[in-house]
């Protein structure tokens, strides 16, 4: 499997010159406004420079959930002009396994886990406010089974069930990939 893995990729990626060469950003820190911020800047030049395949290896506890929508527009809208390959690679946690679905191909580490679990927050108010809140988390809720759900073989009310039966529901690759939430195991 591995050396399919790795044959594939050198067929997609001739490296002749400088310009043709894959270019890699690892996304190794928590998902905030700030390092969401550096990935896209980064991302959005590269892209701009050439036509060369761009891939994202991603290790993460994960963390704020717009935030993480950014980061999987942004990499959507790269997407529609380079190849865009997403590497899960140690754990790829919350916030970003979503991330990991905005790749072009979705690629998940041997030893790789993604972890899904349904959003949380802080939260302290009225009743009014309390309920906004919890309006805010269902939504989100959806939004991310959603986005599962239109890379994944799952539908997002079988994803929500899985989750919800778990709270915490960890995939080994081969499970991810049996899902549908990866393409390939590297």
């Amino acid at each position: 499997m591995i050396r399919k893995t790795l044959d594939r990729l050198a067929k997609r990626f001739p490296l002749s010159t400088k310009d043709d060469e894959l270019r890699t950003y690892y996304f190794d820190t928590e998902v905030t406004t700030r390092s969401v911020s550096a990935a896209v800047k980064k991302l959005d030049d590269w892209a701009k420079e050439s036509d060369a395949p761009i891939e994202i290896v991603l290790h993460s506890p994960g963390g704020l959930v717009d935030a993480g929508f950014w980061f999987v527009e942004e990499v959507r809208h790269i997407a529609k002009s380079h190849e865009v390959y997403t590497r899960a690679a140690g754990i790829t946690a919350s916030m970003a396994g979503l991330m990991l679905q905005a790749g072009t191909e979705r690629i998940i580490g041997h030893e790789s886990r993604l972890h899904l679990h349904p959003p949380s927050s802080g939260v302290w108010g009225n009743v009014h406010e309390i309920r906004e809140t919890y309006e805010h988390l269902e939504e989100t809720y959806s939004r991310m089974c959603e986005l599962y759900a239109s890379r994944g073989k799952l539908t997002a009310d079988e994803i929500r069930a899985e989750v919800d039966s778990r709270c915490d529901w960890y995939l080994t690759p081969q499970e991810a990939l049996d899902a549908g939430f990866a393409d390939s195991i590297f």
